[in-house]
């Protein structure tokens, strides 16, 4: 009988090559971990930046330079956001560059919008540059103790923009990049008050942003609020006198507000105006120091509209009776007039119905005019705070050739180059016909 063949060779061979393929893999995965990781576009970004800062360069061979040319006495050009100038002690804020004592010189103005137009307008290399919106009223804002607007957009990058989707089936919606934020601030604006009916318009995370994004930028605001500690007001001393600013929407675009937040939400975040919570605040406000009192208020009104609307008058005396002491609307979108309010106790409270859009791109040519108001306090020799004075400076929102910028100017020539302009001269007039007699012109002559 035969004997099997031997089957230990076979089986070497395969052991063999078993191992052979084992160490192999082993020896790849090794090499592989020791690679290094291959960047994500940031970083690659990130490091050609260093790179190109960490360049080294050869200097100049002394063997080609004679001379520097002589420039004469010169400095280097800048334009920044002027420094802020209030700093928070506890809930109050104070003046950190103060002029005259218990003197205050306190500019309002009206919308500051960001539509399509503007922000297109405004977008070069990738991102927004809205300081020349602003560029021509720096000057103006300079003079002011203080000045505050009515931010009439959110602030939300998380959110569409309006340049995105701007008009939607049921609204329009109005949401800024945080560059319109920083614009707002170069211009000299010290505050925004943030109650309209655009404020839901990026629901409750998006109005937690846009106050975010609000603060970090150094600007003081009222009319909106993340907590519900925060005073229902903002609290300023200008030069000793002590001012509060409240902020009230009547209303909100499309029941965004019942649509997009909770019962708590409303309650803590919103301020939806009441004559109740208005007299509650006046009082707190008071009870903290506040010895003068400016209500911005956003009817519950028609767009556009050619006359004064009855809710309007009604709700400006309503505030009035409630204890303000100065009266400032808007929704309306264009310049409505300025008037007075005296209750049965003799008190005159000054109103200005709607100011207008300070910025804006909007084609309907009414949008395009404003003003901005200024109040000037003083404190008697009693101690206690007055009116001093009113003026206003009218302003027109200038476009350029093919839509390419949109810049606000004041229409008195000293304000500006000092120059006149016909285009600005007929809307000052057209202006102050709106508003009406009962107010003059700062027209910033020199003294």
């Amino acid at each position: 009988m035969a004997r099997p063949k031997s089957i230990k060779k076979p089986l070497l061979i395969i052991a063999h090559g078993l191992f052979l393929c084992l160490f192999v893999v082993l020896l790849v995965l090794v090499l592989r971990k020791k690679e290094p990781a291959a960047p994500s576009p940031s970083e690659t970004a990130s490091e050609g930046t260093a790179a190109a800062t960490q360049a080294v360069h050869e200097p100049l061979d002394p063997k080609y330079k004679a001379k520097d040319p002589d420039y004469g006495d010169w400095n280097r050009a800048v334009s920044t956001a002027r420094p802020l100038r209030y700093e928070k002690n506890g809930d109050l804020y104070t003046y950190t560059t103060p002029t005259e004592p218990n003197t205050a010189r306190i500019m309002c103005v009206g919308n500051l919008m960001c539509e399509p137009a503007m922000s297109r307008a405004a977008y070069l290399n990738d991102r927004f540059f809205f300081e020349t919106c602003f560029a021509n009223v720096r000057k103006v804002f300079d003079a002011a103790d203080f000045a505050i607007a009515n931010l009439e957009t959110c602030v939300d990058p998380d959110s569409p923009y309006a340049i995105d989707a701007h008009k939607l089936s049921d609204r329009y919606h109005c949401n800024a990049p945080v560059e319109y934020l920083e614009a707002v601030r170069y211009s000299g604006l010290d505050a925004v008050v943030l109650a309209n009916n655009h404020t839901c318009d990026t629901g409750a995370s998006g109005l937690q942003h846009t106050i975010d994004n609000v603060e970090d930028q150094g600007l003081l605001y009222t009319g909106a609020f993340r907590t519900a500690e925060e005073k229902r007001y903002l609290l300023v001393d200008i030069n000793g006198i002590r001012v509060a600013f409240l902020s009230y929407a009547e209303h909100y675009n499309s029941k965004l507000d019942e649509k997009c937040f909770t019962a708590k939400g409303r309650d803590v975040m919103l301020n939806q105006y009441s004559k109740k919570k208005l007299k509650n605040d006046l009082k707190n406000a008071k009870a903290d120091g506040a010895e003068f009192t400016v209500v911005y208020i956003h009817f519950y009104c028609k767009d556009y509209p050619d006359e004064l609307q009855n809710r309007e008058i009604e709700c400006a005396r309503e505030i009035a009776e409630a204890g303000a002491d100065c009266i400032i609307g808007g929704h309306p979108h264009l310049v409505q007039q300025y008037d007075e309010i005296i209750l049965d106790s003799g008190k005159r409270v000054p109103v200005t119905y709607s100011l207008g859009n300070f910025i804006t791109s909007d084609s309907n040519a009414v949008t395009r005019t404003n003003y901005i108001y200024e109040l000037f306090l003083a404190r008697d020799e009693a101690g206690k705070v007055y009116i001093a004075d009113e003026k206003v400076i009218p302003c027109k929102v200038v476009e350029s050739i093919g839509k390419s910028g949109y810049a606000v100017y004041p229409t008195p020539k000293n304000w500006r180059d000092g120059k006149d302009s016909e285009e600005l001269t007929e809307a000052e007039e057209e202006i102050m016909r709106k508003i009406g007699g009962k107010i003059g012109i700062d027209t910033n002559e020199p003294n």
